[in-house]
């Protein structure tokens, strides 16, 4: 049983070093990256278990790296502000309407 419990703690400190590394700084909550990966060392199961619950941005998902500003923002701001939605927000499909070469 004490194998177990630190193989799951080996793992819990490899997940939270990687994710820490892996994600950008400026969206890592409460204390800097930098403070994050000696905590997480230092600190055996509270420090990754810490990283997890306090310092991981929200919304991103369990893979470790993907919680960049991409992943982390809600669904809406990821969008392109220069692609249009649909056809008729698309101002270049609204002025060839009514281009009279398209009747020939």
């Amino acid at each position: 049983m004490p194998e177990f419990i630190a193989i799951v703690e080996f793992v819990l400190l490899a997940y939270a070093l990687v994710d820490i590394i892996a994600t950008e700084a400026r969206i890592i909550r409460n204390l800097p990256k930098l403070v994050w990966l000696p905590v997480v060392i230092l600190v055996p199961v509270v420090g990754p278990l810490s990283w997890l619950a306090l310092g991981r941005p929200r919304g991103g998902s369990l893979l470790p790296g993907t919680t960049s500003q991409e992943y982390a923002l809600p669904r809406r701001d990821r969008r392109d502000s220069r692609q249009p939605l649909a056809p008729d927000d698309d101002p270049d499909f609204l002025r060839r309407l009514g281009d009279p070469r398209d009747d020939r």
